[in-house]
Order: C-alpha cells, then sequence, then structure tokens
C-alpha cells in the first residue's frame, strides 16, 4: 500500500513566503532582469536606466519579485507619446527574460 502524506497548508505557506532558497533564487532573477533592462534602456542622461530596480515582493502565501522603472519616463519609454515612437524596454526584457527560462506571473 501506497504511503500518504498530509501537508499543512499554513505550514506550506509560511515556507513559500519565508524560505531563503526561494529568496535567493528570487533575488538572482531580480538582478538579471535589471541587468538586461538596463542594457536596453536609452541612455540620455541615465536617471530611467538608473532608476530600474527590482524588489522582494510578499503576500500571505508566497514570494514574488517586482521589477521595476520609477523615472517618469518610463511609460513613455515603454509606449511612446504623439512625438515619440514607443522603445519598448520593459517588453524586451520580459521576452528575454522568458526565453531564459522564468516565468511570468507564475505561469508557464
Amino acid at each position: 500500500m501506497p504511503a500518504s502524506y498530509k501537508v499543512d497548508a499554513n505550514v506550506f505557506a509560511d515556507y513559500l513566503k519565508n524560505s531563503s532558497l526561494i529568496h535567493a533564487r528570487l533575488t538572482a532573477a531580480g538582478k538579471e532582469a535589471v541587468e538586461i533592462w538596463q542594457e536596453k534602456a536609452p541612455v540620455n542622461s541615465g536617471a530611467y536606466r538608473d532608476s530600474i530596480r527590482y524588489k522582494i515582493m510578499r503576500n500571505p502565501t508566497r514570494m514574488k519579485v517586482r521589477v521595476m522603472a520609477i523615472d517618469h519616463k518610463a511609460f513613455w519609454l515603454e509606449f511612446g507619446t504623439a512625438k515619440m515612437a514607443a522603445r519598448h524596454p520593459m517588453a524586451d526584457t520580459i521576452e528575454e527574460m522568458i526565453n531564459n527560462g522564468y516565468h511570468r506571473d507564475g505561469k508557464p
């Protein structure tokens, strides 16, 4: 007869949001994404490129990494304006990360 095991959902959720192994993997992914995005960022003053960063986020059931640009020009560079074509550095970074084997929002 096969053995059966029962996992306490609260213990498992605590592991997912507090695991040092998961934190290390998310940190590595965040650093990699920041590096790729900064390579793709157009540079005039460097403010946009330097505003790209990552943050480890925790919610009640898991940890995740969020990569963002906080410069006010980020939206304009990604989506363009009436006078400037979109350059898509964030979308290009997401595509490269997916091609490197990462998944967005936990989706395969």
